[in-house]
């Protein structure tokens, strides 16, 4: 059963305004970095490009079986059955039924525990205070994140019990092999979906003696640890495990000395890619290209949020002087936030342009002579239109 507990806090119209003075110098911090991130994410879409574009034209798709000492230094493409080496384990339960080519193993400890969570509602007053009701919501759920109830607002009557010693954890396969190529644990433990592992009454027993607590197996995955999984009480634990699997697996880099390591182009991009199943290098530099694509809208996305944020927190200050009317405060802040928009497409469209000007000089120019020549034709279409046009009408008028 959830309870809850209600906090009221005022804070004056001078508070505020001295709070929205480090808004203004954290935002304007905040423009720099948004700056920054965005000029660096054009240069850095760039490199990338150019180095896939480079790797595209240089690799050379090769038996992994076969091995000769031509191949070193060069980049490759290779593909086959993938044999996993070293399976991961969990050491505090043996006998996990982990698949022979798993890549990857996850532990997930849930302990039920009080959790507390937050709301807030602010409203302005006359004069520009402002009052804040905070409501503090109590209720016991399942989490694998632990809750020390001496931070909670309101600790009493929400005692939870110490942190166990057991908690989530991940364990990686020790690397794989493709042919006569050995592939580090960094590349094959990302490989495969995550499913869960199916556990037996036997072993949820055993894990169970490894607590030094009842346990029942729950829905074939999961072993609750306590005396009731219906009915479950303060401290009481529930465990579960997930594995990713591969059969066959891609690779693109250099082999030097059996060993599969990333490829260093022109430009000092690295070129090492590892995808579960089977792909040609076409496949995997066109998948590649897209995810540097994709990758780069994200950034420009995050910059350019992160600007208008930024402006907000700048102009922030006026909407606390308008706040001395509420409904004043509110006019001012639609409009600075219409400010903060236009200024964050303005400085922000700016920044990409000119870091494309800085990384794509030529291809920036013949954009801009595009646009430029398309100008120009507009404008003399438009003039040879409008001219006869205004003749007639001047002729008709006379």
């Amino acid at each position: 059963m959830a309870d809850s507990f209600t906090e009221v806090t005022h804070r004056s119209w001078g508070s505020r305004l001295r709070g929205s003075m480090s808004g203004f110098l954290a935002g304007l911090a905040l423009v720099l970095g948004a700056i920054v991130l965005l000029f660096w994410n054009e240069g850095s879409a760039v490199r990338t490009d150019r180095a896939l574009n480079e790797g595209a034209g240089l690799v050379a798709t090769i038996d992994p079986a076969a091995l000769t000492p031509d191949l070193a230094g060069r980049l490759v493409h290779f593909s086959g059955p993938l044999a996993v080496i070293g399976p991961p384990a969990d050491a505090t339960f043996g006998g996990l039924p982990v698949p022979a080519n798993a890549t990857h193993l996850r532990r997930t400890v849930e302990t039920y525990l009080w959790t507390e969570k937050t709301s807030r509602k602010t409203q302005k007053k006359l004069g520009g205070g402002e009052e804040t009701v905070t409501t503090y919501s109590y209720q016991k759920a399942w989490t694998d994140d632990y809750k020390d109830s001496a931070t909670f607002r309101e600790p009493v009557g929400h005692r939870n019990p110490p942190a166990g010693t057991l908690e989530s954890r991940v364990f990686d396969a020790s690397g794989g092999q493709i042919g006569a190529v050995t592939l580090p644990a960094n590349f094959v433990s990302p490989l495969g979906a995550e499913h869960d592992l199916p556990l037996s009454d036997a072993l949820s027993r055993r894990i169970a003696r490894t607590m030094g607590r009842p346990g029942t197996l729950v829905d074939g995955d999961t072993v609750f640890i306590g005396r009731s999984a219906d009915q479950p009480e303060l401290g009481d634990s529930r465990i579960r495990f997930q594995v990713r699997t591969a059969d066959a697996a891609s690779a693109v880099g250099q082999i030097v000395n059996g060993r599969f390591e990333s490829f260093p182009t022109a430009n000092g991009v690295a070129i090492g890619m590892v995808r579960e199943g089977l792909h040609s290098s076409d496949a995997m530099f066109a998948s590649a290209i897209s995810a540097n694509t994709t990758a780069t809208w994200l950034m420009r996305a995050l910059g350019l949020l992160a600007m208008y944020i930024a402006f907000r927190m700048v102009l922030g200050f006026l909407g606390v002087f308008g706040d001395v009317v509420p409904f004043i405060g509110n006019l001012v802040r639609t409009a600075t936030g219409l400010v903060a928009l236009a200024a964050t497409c303005l400085i922000g469209g700016g920044v990409i342009a000119i870091a494309w000007l800085w990384y794509r000089p030529m291809l920036s120019i013949a954009i801009l002579v595009a646009v430029a020549g398309l100008a120009f034709l507009l404008t003399r279409f438009s003039r040879g239109r409008n001219g006869p046009r205004q003749a007639t009408a001047h002729f008709g008028r006379t």
